[in-house]
Formats: C-alpha cells, sequence, structure tokens
C-alpha cells in the first residue's frame, strides 16, 4: 500500500490533468518505437524539453517494454516490404550473418531498424493522439 501511495504521489502531485495525459501519451508513443537501445533517453529528453513530468513519461515507458518487444519485428518487417520491396529478405539474412559476420549483420539490422522507424513515424502521431484521449479520460479529475 505504501508504494502504491508514493507512486500516486510521484504521478499525480502538481501536475494538471493534461500535461500528466501528455506525459503518459508521450511515453507510450515513444515506448513502442522499434528501438532496441534508447527509448529512455529519448524518453528523459523529450520530458524535459517539454517541462513534462520525467516520472509519468517513464513509468509509460517501461509500462509498454513487453509491447515494444512483441511489434519490434512486425515494424521491422513493414518497413522492410513497404519501403525496400525489391530486396531480398534481409530479416532472415540477419540470422544467417550474426554468426558468420558480425559487423555485416549490424549493418544489415540498422537498415532494418531505420525502415521501421519510418514505419513508427508513420503510426506515431495517431499513436500519440490515442494515448492522449485514453489517459486523460482515465486520470482523476483531481489530480491537481
Amino acid at each position: 500500500m505504501a508504494l502504491r501511495d508514493l507512486l500516486h504521489r510521484l504521478l499525480l502531485r502538481g501536475h494538471s490533468r493534461r500535461r500528466l495525459a501528455w506525459a503518459l501519451a508521450l511515453g507510450v508513443t515513444l515506448g513502442l518505437a522499434p528501438l532496441v537501445w534508447g527509448t529512455t533517453l529519448l524518453c528523459l529528453l523529450l520530458a524535459v524539453a517539454l517541462r513534462l513530468p520525467v516520472v509519468a513519461v517513464q513509468a509509460a515507458n517501461y509500462a509498454v517494454y513487453p509491447l515494444q518487444l512483441a511489434l519490434l519485428f512486425p515494424f521491422l518487417t513493414a518497413g522492410q516490404y513497404l519501403l525496400a520491396p525489391g530486396q531480398p529478405e534481409v530479416l532472415s539474412r540477419l540470422r544467417e550473418t550474426l554468426a558468420t559476420d558480425p559487423l555485416l549483420c549490424a549493418r544489415l539490422f540498422w537498415q532494418v531498424n531505420l525502415r521501421g522507424l519510418a514505419v513508427w513515424l508513420v503510426v506515431a502521431p495517431l499513436l500519440v493522439w490515442a494515448a492522449y484521449r485514453l489517459a486523460h479520460r482515465l486520470l482523476p479529475e483531481e489530480s491537481r
């Protein structure tokens, strides 16, 4: 019970319902980016730059981590099919090159990852809007 009260105070104290909803939406949206390396840092930098509650942004980011892993390959696959349709199946080559040529594997992964990020960038505005609407609806009125 004490941990729940502490989290409630950290998330809600001193912040408007609107700002908290934006913080949670930003954390969810960035947390779902197909990046296996940097969503925590990106969330921190954007929360500070936008003067949003860092704890709320990071909490949302960490909460969607399992979903980020589940959506990683769909984003990568969609990016490959939409942005490089004529290329051979790069995703299957990643596994093959990991054992034989790790540098080639890293280069291939970056190409595939950038394409997945492009797909995420198209989806992100809708995602942040939907997450904001949901968070704003679920947050209590007395969050000031």
